[in-house]
């Protein structure tokens, strides 16, 4: 049969745990690892906590009752300083947590195991690596495919604007860890002033989890020949790439614009942001043949 493993690790060595794991579980008999996926780093999900964790998926082949392959998991954790599973949903740091996802053409509902795994489609830390290795896999059972599941993740977005009055801590330390991975002089402080002009809006993106992971402004310029409208500062957190976020951002913003009557939107990237560029051009932006200009004013 062939068995999906989910491997995590949010403890010391994170990376040498999950690669312990994977092989501890390729060397039992009646074992053999297919393939795995690279590593995924992650917040953690349910409970907090400083440590980040790395997550992986693993497919194996295995002869071994579903039951059998539970205990191996957990026997491979003990031997890796767990000492205890989480119970009613109350997760802590762990060295190494081992989850069987699916067993092809295997349903189990028992008190000690599951199967499939029954939050599979709403762990983003699973489904990104389980679409790696194997995108079109659909657990036992159910009629949508990882792809699929992650598709539906991505899409359970939120865009807002922030205005004065919703800047809270929050959204403000959120916006200040997304500019410097824009900008090498991000401001170390926002300006209240930003938040109250019409003509300056500063939208963000929520992910599933309700996590900020993007933003964007629009800048509205009325001129003679019509209002035009720029579009600036926009950055997607590193952890929440290829995902989509950052059209969705874009499309949002254009629709805006078109409410507002712009004649225009303008905007401009650094030739070495290659991907940004291209997204741009597949969404009907066109380069410019001029030149930019710029003049420093101080502080």
């Amino acid at each position: 049969m062939t068995a999906y493993i989910a491997f995590g690790s949010n403890l010391g060595e994170r990376d040498r745990y999950i690669e312990t794991a994977i092989n501890a579980l390729n060397d039992v008999d009646g074992c053999v690892l297919i393939s795995r996926s690279s590593l995924y780093e992650t917040k953690p999900l349910g409970f907090q906590s400083d440590n980040a964790f790395f997550n992986a998926v693993a497919c194996y082949e295995t002869s071994l009752a579903p039951e059998e392959l539970l205990q191996v998991t957990q026997d491979i954790e003990r031997s890796l300083g767990r000492t205890q599973k989480s119970v009613d949903n109350v997760y802590h740091d762990r060295t190494i947590d081992i989850d069987i996802l699916d067993i092809e053409g295997v349903t189990r509902h028992t008190s000690t195991l599951t199967l499939p795994h029954p939050r599979i489609s709403e762990r983003r830390f699973v489904l990104e690596p389980l679409c790696e290795i194997t995108p079109d896999m659909i657990p036992c059972g159910k009629n949508t495919s990882a792809r699929q599941m992650l598709d539906a993740l991505n899409n359970d977005t939120v865009i807002e604007r922030v205005t004065s009055d919703m800047l809270t801590p929050e959204v403000q330390q959120a916006l200040l860890n997304l500019l410097p991975q824009l900008s090498s002089a991000p401001p170390k402080v926002l300006p209240a002033a930003a938040f109250i002009h019409d003509t300056l809006q500063i939208y963000i993106i929520r992910s599933e989890t309700r996590d900020i992971c993007g933003m964007l402004t629009l800048n509205f310029a009325p001129c003679l020949t019509g209002t035009k409208c720029w579009i600036e500062d926009v950055v997607i957190d590193r952890n929440a790439r290829h995902r989509g976020y950052a059209r969705k951002l874009l499309r949002y913003a254009i629709s805006v614009a078109k409410n507002k009557r712009a004649r225009k939107i303008l905007l401009t990237s650094r030739p070495q942001r290659v991907m940004a560029n291209k997204l741009y051009q597949s969404m009907g932006f066109q380069a410019r043949e001029t030149n930019v200009y710029q003049m420093i004013l101080g502080e």
